[in-house]
């Protein structure tokens, strides 16, 4: 058994253990953190537009 060979089924199986790690784990997080980023600023600009103030989100300028 050659050494290189072992070398490349070892990152082989490493790369698929982190191809595997990303789509089980960290995609539905990240997913999940997009979704409530998402949610807090429409529920600020809704809420913000029902008292007839403006939204935290608006920029004055350019250079603010």
């Amino acid at each position: 058994m050659e050494p290189t060979w072992l070398l490349l089924n070892i990152l082989v199986c490493l790369g698929c253990f982190a191809v595997c790690l990303c789509f089980v784990i960290l995609l539905p997080g990240v997913g999940q953190a997009l979704a409530m980023i998402w949610t807090t600023v429409m529920g600020e600009q809704i809420g913000t537009k029902m008292k007839g103030l403006p939204t935290g989100t608006d920029m004055d300028g350019i250079n603010t």
